[in-house]
């Protein structure tokens, strides 16, 4: 009933100016009043507000079993002739004021803490739409009849609109700090390159930076993947191949608990969004990039923490050995790298074959010495090791 009462509002509602990103979906106005008890109700969104998904609209009255009344409507601005805000008084509600037009309304009980969690589906509605709502709460007292919310107004998104798929990141490095170490992985599934410059990368607080190289593009490859990071050079991050390094125009950290990773296009519609725990549901381990299973590797799949693990493989590399477990820059489930060996470089390629820890023809400062076996084809430049 709420989903359909929801639906019949928002097919009479205003299009909307601002943008449908996730950051705009949801904007308060007005002021709440109080009850009878001293509560001011509330009313927010849990979800994200778009036609490709679910969400709730969720209201607390504080108030156990309260009768309670949803009121939505297609304005925030006037209602039969009458400028919004209207003063509630003659209603008996004083200090109140209709903060939204009185087209359609849902009445209901609260449960036993006093809150309603209603459903809506964004299926029926088209993206762009922007619906208004405010809540009383039956609380009487002196001089009132109850309490009510402020208004809220609701875009709906379009949507995640892909075709890119964030398919993995590093959140809390432990070979190299988080401010060198930190990456995201993007895959492109079409059969085209995608050049993501000007996009924006973002979380849903303050984090935000565009990518801009200059006009040179940011190119993800055609059914391949792009790793952007924090830090571009692999002497600084852990070997980790970073096409693009993100910090040089904004900022954008990732959480070590929950966070979120938002990839925005130029129109600013959604490409794609994570949004991670601090390991109730997804994977939360130092050390290890969290990565998609291949089998969920889509825009959709990759919404549900279940779909995603820790990597098995050691990222290693060059010159300095990362013992850290990553896959960025290739399929989240190929290992191309081996583990590191005990003091650096991938185990056995050298050796160390011969020590001189104690001289007597001169002192320890001048006549120690050890000796390093290669045991390739190769050579081997062990500048930068430790």
């Amino acid at each position: 009933m709420a989903n359909s009462i929801l639906k019949a509002a928002a097919g009479t509602a205003l299009l909307a100016a601002l943008s449908t990103g996730a950051s705009a979906q949801v904007t308060h106005f007005g002021a709440g009043c109080a009850g009878g008890s001293g509560l001011t109700p509330t009313i927010d969104i849990n979800g994200f507000a778009e036609v490709t998904a679910n969400f709730s609209v969720d209201i607390a009255t504080g108030i156990p079993g309260t009768l309670s009344i949803l009121i939505i409507g297609g304005s925030n601005t006037s209602w039969l002739g009458s400028p919004l805000p209207l003063d509630l008084g003659f209603a008996g509600l004083t200090g109140c004021n209709l903060n939204v037009s009185y087209d359609n309304t849902l009445t209901f009980l609260a449960d036993a803490n006093g809150d309603i969690s209603l459903p809506v589906s964004g299926a029926g509605f088209t993206p762009g739409t922007t619906v208004y709502a405010q809540a009383f709460a039956f609380d009487p007292g002196p001089g009132t009849l109850g309490g009510m919310t402020d208004g809220m107004e609701v875009i709906i998104g379009p949507g995640q609109v892909g075709p890119l798929v964030i398919s993995e990141f590093l959140k809390d490095p432990g070979f190299t700090s988080e401010s060198t170490g930190e990456w995201v992985e993007i895959f492109n599934p079409t059969g085209a390159d995608i050049d993501i410059e000007g996009y924006t990368l973002s979380d849903l607080d303050f984090d935000s930076t565009i990518l801009d190289n200059g006009g040179l593009g940011v190119i993800v490859p055609a059914g391949g993947y792009l790793v952007i990071g924090n830090e571009d050079d692999q002497l600084l991050n852990g070997n980790v191949p970073v096409g693009y390094q993100y910090g040089v125009n904004g900022q954008f950290f990732l959480s070590n608990s929950g966070d979120e990773i938002v990839l925005t296009d130029l129109a600013g519609g959604v490409v794609d969004r994570v949004i991670y725990d601090n390991g109730v549901v997804w994977p939360d381990s130092s050390g290890k990039s969290i990565a998609v299973d291949a089998g969920s590797l889509d825009i959709n799949g990759n919404d549900d923490g279940v779909n995603w693990a820790h990597a098995t493989c050691t990222i290693a590399g060059g010159p300095v050995c990362n013992p850290d477990l990553g896959t960025p820059g290739y399929a989240n489930s190929a290992c191309t790298t081996t583990t590191c060996g005990g003091g650096g470089g991938p185990s056995g390629e050298l050796i160390i074959t011969e020590i001189m820890q104690n001289p007597s023809a001169v002192g320890d400062n001048e006549g120690e010495w050890f000796e390093v076996y290669n045991t390739t084809a190769g050579p081997i430049d062990k500048i930068g090791y430790t």
